[in-house]
C-alpha cells in the first residue's frame, strides 16, 4: 500500500500542508505559515501525522478512513515506499500561488473555498524563501516545482518573484506552471525561465471551450500560449496545450482541428487528458485510449490520476551506469519508474544521453516493440552531474500501450538507442519483483 503524499508536498496559499490535491485536502498535516503550528518544514515532515502515514502504509492499512479510499493519489497495489524518509528526496512540491480566479468551472472547489478559508489568498516569495532555506539547510532534494492549486497561479500579482525564489535557492530544479492562460502574458510571467508551462485549453472553438471554462476567451488563451512559445522554447522550454476530453469537445473535428493548431502554433507537446466528471467524453476513455484519432506527432493521451488507483509502479532490477556503443561511443541512461496501468499501458520515465546526438529510443519487450521514447523533457540536473554532455533536453516521458505484451517481473525491456535512422548503443535492463 502506497501513497505519492510520501514523494510530494502540497502547500496551499495560506501556508496550509493539505494531504494532497484530492479528497486529501480534507486533512491537515502542518504549516509553514509563521503563524502556523510549525516554522520548519523539516519538522512538519517528521511530525506525528507523517509518521501514522508511514506507519499505517506500512502495515497495510489506510492512514485516513474514508478520506484516502476516495484520494486519486493513494495506491492500495502498490509498495510501500518512502523517499522522503529514506533519501530526502521530494518528487514534487506543488504550491497553490494563488486561490484567486476569474473563470468559473463547474467542478472546481475554487467558489466554495473562497468563501471557506482563511489566511492569505495569494502566498508569498518571503515564505518561499523560508520553506525552501529550510529543505536546503536539512539536504533535500527537490526534483520539481510545480504552481497548481485550486486557483489560478498567475493571479499571484508577485508570481515573478516566486519563480526568482525558487531558482536562486534550487537553480536545477525544473519549475513547471499549470494555467488557464487568459492572461496577459508578460504582465504575468515578466522575463522569467521555466522549463515547462501548461495551458489548459479544453477546445479549439470558443463555443465548446466555455461550456467547462466558463467566462474564459480561448482566443486570450490561444494568444498567452502562443506568448509563451515565443519567450520559453528558444530557451529551452516546453509549453504544453492541456486539454481535457469532455462531452463537449470530443468530435473528431474538434481533435483535429486542435492537432493542426498544435502544429501551427509549434506547441511541445498537444496533451490530451481522459476526465472522470460526470460531463467526462463517452467516446475516448481510459478504457480504449488510443482511439483518438491523431495526425500530429506532438499528441500524448493521458489520464486524470483517479484512473491510475490500480496502477503498480516497478523498478528495474539495475540501471546500468554507462555503456559503449559503436565506435565506443559513451551513453548514459536513468530509468526513474516505470508504471504499468490497468488498462495494460505503461507510462516509463527517465533520461539518457551520449557523446553523440540522440533521436529518440526505441522500447522492446523481448523482440516485441512497443513504442519510441522521445526527448521531450529539460533535465538540468543531469547535466549537473554528467558534465561531459551539454543536452539538457534529455528526458523522456511516455505512455505507451502493451496490447498483450505485458510487463512482468524477470522479463527483459530492450532500449536501442537512435541517432535518426542509425542505431548507435543497445542495452537490456530486467524487470524486478519490487516497487520503487
Amino acid at each position: 500500500m502506497n501513497c505519492d503524499i510520501l514523494s510530494t508536498l502540497y502547500i496551499k496559499s495560506n501556508g496550509e500542508i493539505l494531504c494532497n490535491d484530492d479528497f486529501g485536502e480534507r486533512v491537515s498535516l502542518g504549516s509553514c505559515d509563521s503563524n502556523g503550528e510549525a516554522t520548519s518544514i523539516h519538522d512538519t515532515l517528521n511530525n506525528d501525522r507523517y509518521k501514522s502515514i508511514r506507519t499505517a502504509l506500512q502495515s497495510g492499512e489506510v492512514p485516513w478512513p474514508n478520506v484516502c479510499e476516495n484520494c486519486s493519489f493513494f495506491r492500495p497495489d502498490e509498495h510501500y515506499s518512502n523517499d522522503l524518509l529514506k533519501d530526502r528526496i521530494l518528487q514534487k512540491i506543488q504550491f497553490e500561488s494563488s486561490l484567486a480566479c476569474a473563470l468559473k468551472c463547474p467542478q472546481c472547489s475554487n467558489l466554495i473555498q473562497i468563501k471557506t478559508r482563511t489566511g492569505s489568498r495569494h502566498f508569498s516569495p518571503e515564505s518561499m524563501s523560508d520553506l525552501l532555506h529550510d529543505l536546503k539547510k536539512n539536504e533535500y532534494q527537490i526534483r520539481s516545482i510545480e504552481y497548481c492549486g485550486q486557483g489560478e497561479p498567475l493571479n499571484n500579482p508577485r508570481f515573478p518573484e516566486l519563480l526568482a525564489t525558487a531558482r536562486r535557492i534550487f537553480p536545477s530544479t525544473l519549475q513547471r506552471v499549470i494555467t488557464n492562460g487568459n492572461h496577459d502574458y508578460s504582465k504575468t510571467m515578466g522575463t522569467e525561465f521555466v522549463e515547462e508551462i501548461l495551458v489548459a485549453i479544453d477546445g479549439a472553438y470558443q463555443e465548446s471551450y466555455e461550456k467547462y471554462r466558463v467566462k474564459g476567451d480561448i482566443s486570450k488563451a490561444f494568444q498567452f500560449m502562443k506568448d509563451a512559445i515565443k519567450f520559453q522554447k528558444p530557451n529551452g522550454g516546453l509549453v504544453v496545450w492541456k486539454y481535457v476530453l469532455f462531452e463537449t469537445n470530443d468530435s473528431d473535428e474538434e481533435l483535429l482541428e486542435a492537432q493542426r493548431l498544435a502544429d501551427q502554433f509549434g506547441v511541445s507537446r498537444l496533451w490530451f487528458v481522459h476526465s472522470h466528471t460526470t460531463n467526462r467524453s463517452k467516446r475516448y476513455t481510459y478504457q480504449n485510449p488510443h482511439t483518438v484519432p491523431v495526425t500530429s506527432s506532438r499528441v500524448k493521451i493521458d489520464s486524470h490520476p483517479s484512473y491510475l488507483r490500480h496502477a503498480v509502479t516497478i523498478a528495474p532490477a539495475k540501471t546500468p551506469d554507462r555503456i559503449y556503443g559503436d565506435n565506443s561511443i559513451v551513453c548514459l541512461m536513468y530509468v526513474d519508474r516505470i508504471i504499468v496501468h490497468a488498462n495494460r499501458s505503461i507510462s516509463i520515465s527517465g533520461w539518457a544521453a551520449s557523446e553523440s546526438s540522440l533521436s529518440h529510443i526505441a522500447l522492446r519487450v523481448g523482440d516485441d516493440y512497443l513504442g519510441d521514447l522521445n526527448f521531450i523533457m529539460r533535465r538540468p540536473d543531469v547535466v549537473e552531474n554528467h558534465t561531459v554532455f551539454n543536452e539538457v533536453l534529455c528526458g523522456f516521458d511516455s505512455l505507451l500501450p502493451c496490447d498483450q505484451n505485458a510487463i512482468e517481473p524477470g522479463q527483459l525491456l530492450r532500449f536501442d538507442f537512435f541517432d535518426d535512422e542509425t542505431k548507435i548503443a543497445s542495452f537490456s535492463l530486467e524487470i524486478e519483483n519490487r516497487a520503487l
